[in-house]
């Protein structure tokens, strides 16, 4: 339905032919839905979730452009009466410039271009969609108020709650007694409450008084001011950090950001440590088309506790991580971790992510990955700490190089494919035994493939020839190799049936899988260990081939598995 200003009718005498000619012309023939507009990929921590969008209706109507001062309307009923108040009931819908209202009731005050709605209430606008139970709204000056509230802006994935929403104008709004959270709003990992939140999409950023930030519902730091951006970093103060170390004492931390331009960032902190001084941390962030990075730092320039033994005055740690990605399937990069002395985490670890590490990471590689397979060389090495009361600390072997060349599964002919794993490595140590290992593993496989099953038996010959150098402490010193031929069939069945859960249609699928694995046993204790350990026991390692994580061991096996799995899928 249309109303506008030049066109002088009664409503109430129009209402049936209005209605027959809009039952005629339903909205999926009058419209042109938008599915890709900003809110259209709403996310909730990281996951896609439009659920909750589109139960607010489309982005936009696609009806005919027209001056602005024109609404569209339509509803199961309309009262009223031209440039007065106009009622309508049942399935509201209506349209004007980039705003669209959903309602279950609406009256429309034409003369001040005013709506006052309730139940099941949706606004979009161009920057936020807004929910609520009550609303005065006035649709040209985008301004009014909504009760028991919640905004989605789309931008930042950002959503708000509170008591009461008001709206400015289009890009100013304020949240009383409410919260912010870019998580699902019903039950946020984190959030910021606040007695008022203050909105501004122009500028993009926000401000909190009274604010208190929870995490898993735990309060974690307060705040009776704060601001935060919305859809663009800013630079500015960020949470203090406070703990503490056995060692170290008493830690305080405030970062600065500094938001230096589109594709990089730094951020600086100051630590202080009280029995180890005053620590300052930098990190900076960039990115190009073709490269990203990280370097980061933290620096001790001299330590109140150098007078114990093994703890150098100035303490220090480096961090770098770079990729060079000059083409989509090749990849360049390097990483290398370094820090002062061996009991740099005793003192420091928890206060960045390499806690418990005593083999720091130093490698460079290049690496080829088309839909054929892969192709990579590495250089490894590490620095290995032997901190006080950690004397049984293992060395690591370096890789000086290791090259992998594999070929994945192709069809052959008659249904068979064909793959090989091929790998070349020289593991060097100063006090183990070190040596070279070769592998080839072919393999070929039957795949039999439905919608409702898969069946695959799978035939392959591993080979591994060792050449170890002769090392004091070691007497197995020469050539060695192990040979063996493994074979498995792996099997599943799928089962589903739709299900409903309340307003959510599922699917709830069974799915069983069998898979049987042959490999004759075979003494392997005259081969080094070089880089393999057993396995962590999980579903998925269930129905692997080999129990360990390496290529230094081959398990024996004759052995039949059964796994059951039931999933539930939102449609």
């Amino acid at each position: 339905m249309r109303i506008k200003p030049s066109y002088v009718f009664t409503l109430l005498a129009m209402t049936v032919s209005l209605q027959k000619a809009v039952s005629e012309t339903s909205l999926d023939q009058l419209a042109n839905v938008s599915t890709n507009g900003q809110y259209a990929n709403a996310q909730f921590c990281g996951y896609d979730d439009k659920q909750w969008y589109q139960q607010s209706g489309n982005d936009f109507f696609g009806f005919p452009k027209t001056e602005s001062q024109t609404l569209y309307m339509q509803a199961d009923n309309f009262n009223g009466q031209y440039d007065a108040t106009h009622i309508a009931t049942g399935n509201v819908s209506g349209y004007k410039d980039d705003q669209t209202i959903l309602s279950d009731w609406l009256i429309y005050n034409q003369k001040a271009d005013r709506v006052s709605m309730g139940d099941n209430i949706y606004l979009t606008r161009q920057y936020d969609a807004i929910q609520g139970k009550w609303a005065d709204y006035f649709i040209d000056l985008n301004k009014g108020t909504f009760t028991q509230a919640r905004a989605y802006y789309g931008k930042d994935n950002l959503t708000f709650t509170g008591d009461q929403i008001n709206l400015e104008d289009k890009t100013h709004a304020t949240i009383d007694n409410g919260f912010i959270t870019s998580c699902n709003p019903d039950n946020p990992a984190w959030y910021i409450k606040a007695d008022k939140l203050n909105v501004d999409y122009g500028n993009s950023e926000g401000s909190a008084k009274n604010a208190m930030m929870y995490f898993e519902s735990v309060p974690i730091f307060a705040s009776p001011y704060m601001t935060f951006p919305l859809g663009q970093r800013k630079s500015g103060w960020l949470t203090p950090s406070i703990g503490s170390n056995s060692n170290s004492g008493f830690m305080f931390a405030e970062g600065y950001y500094l938001n230096l331009a589109p594709n990089y960032d730094m951020t600086i902190t100051p630590i202080l440590w009280a029995n180890q001084g005053i620590m300052i941390s930098d990190e900076f962030r960039y990115m190009t088309e073709k490269n990203k990075g990280i370097i980061y730092t933290e620096q001790l320039p001299t330590s109140w506790a150098n007078n114990i033994s093994g703890v150098p005055s100035y303490r220090w740690f480096w961090d770098l991580q770079h990729t060079y990605t000059p083409f989509s399937d090749v990849q360049v990069g390097y990483s290398y971790n370094q820090v002062s002395d061996p009991n740099y985490f005793n003192n420091f670890g928890n206060f960045y992510s390499t806690v418990n590490n005593v083999n720091l990471d130093q490698s460079v590689y290049a690496q080829y990955t088309p839909t054929w397979g892969l192709a990579s060389v590495k250089l490894q090495n590490y620095q290995t700490l032997y901190p006080l009361g950690y004397q049984n600390t293992v060395p690591i072997y370096s890789q000086y190089p290791a090259a992998t060349l594999n070929i994945n599964q192709t069809g052959i002919g008659g249904g068979f494919n064909a793959g090989v794993n091929t790998s070349y490595t020289y593991f060097y140590n100063d006090q183990l035994q070190s040596g070279q290992r070769a592998i080839v593993y072919p393999s070929v496989t039957y795949p039999m493939q439905k919608s409702w099953g898969s069946l695959t038996p799978k035939v392959g010959f591993n080979s591994t020839q060792y050449n170890i150098e002769s090392t004091t402490g070691y007497p197995n010193a020469g050539s060695a190799q192990l040979n063996l031929p493994i074979a498995s069939v792996d099997g599943s069945l799928y089962f589903d049936r739709p299900i409903n859960s309340g307003k959510n249609s599922m699917t709830q699928t069974l799915e069983p899988r069998l898979f049987y694995l042959y490999i004759p046993e075979v003494n392997q204790s005259n081969l080094p260990l070089f880089d393999t350990s057993t396995a962590t026991y999980n579903y998925n390692q269930l129905f692997n081939e080999n129990q360990f994580v390496g290529s230094d061991r081959i398990n024996a096996a004759n052995d039949l598995t059964f796994g059951l799995s039931n999933r539930l899928i939102n449609d």
